[in-house]
């Protein structure tokens, strides 16, 4: 992966936590519902980087 990607990804999943954590501490359910979208985003953000370092048809 690169480095790019894996420090954004590393911050999308600290926001993941931080968003996730404050929502169930204070019972809002909106909070957890950003937590679950920052962790829907570092799936597919890991997803589209597997497929583009196993492309073989990629250009360099």
């Amino acid at each position: 992966m690169y480095i790019g990607l894996k420090v954004f990804s590393i911050v999308l999943s600290l926001l993941c936590i931080f968003f996730t954590f404050i929502g169930i501490y204070a019972l809002d359910l909106s909070l957890i519902f950003v937590g679950i979208l920052f962790a829907i985003s570092i799936v597919l953000i890991t997803l589209e980087t597997k497929n583009k370092v196993t492309n073989p048809f990629r250009g360099h």
